[in-house]
């Protein structure tokens, strides 16, 4: 057998491994009763600016629109990307969990793991708007 041959019936079986990996979405419970949150912005040179957002009707529109994506979160085989921009979420001084995002993605830290799924720009921009995060601001933060 030479050793194109070995490596045609190898690749079945290393793809199914690698989806594998990626298999076994899993879902969240609501974030419940979160009493302030912290914006993380990381910037390209590795500083971080970081707010501290304590108004309940701002805390509670950022958790209603993580809590409308609980579903469909995963780990994928090569380890769950890094976010640019994240939210870290309290329950008095309790961390209840974080949610960021980069340029495709949706990150989280729940239940003591991270998890990741791809989205749209749409969605991208619903989070920033939540956080009353517009476009320039996010470029001057992040430059």
């Amino acid at each position: 057998m030479t050793r194109r041959q070995r490596l045609r019936r190898l690749l079945p079986g290393f793809c199914l491994c690698m989806a594998a990996c990626s298999i076994g979405k899993r879902d969240f419970s609501p974030l419940g009763s979160v009493t302030t949150a912290e914006l993380w912005i990381s910037a390209s040179d590795g500083s971080k600016y970081i707010w501290r957002i304590s108004d309940p009707k701002d805390v509670s529109g950022i958790a209603a629109f993580v809590d409308s994506r609980r579903t469909g979160w995963g780990t994928p085989w090569y380890g769950v990307p890094v976010p640019i921009v994240e939210v870290k979420f309290f329950e008095g001084e309790r961390l209840k969990g974080t949610f960021g995002v980069c340029r495709d993605f949706f990150e989280t830290q729940r239940e003591g793991a991270f998890f990741s799924k791809n989205t749209s720009a749409i969605e991208i921009r619903g989070f920033y708007d939540v956080l009353n995060l517009d476009d320039a601001d996010l470029k001057e933060y992040t430059k």
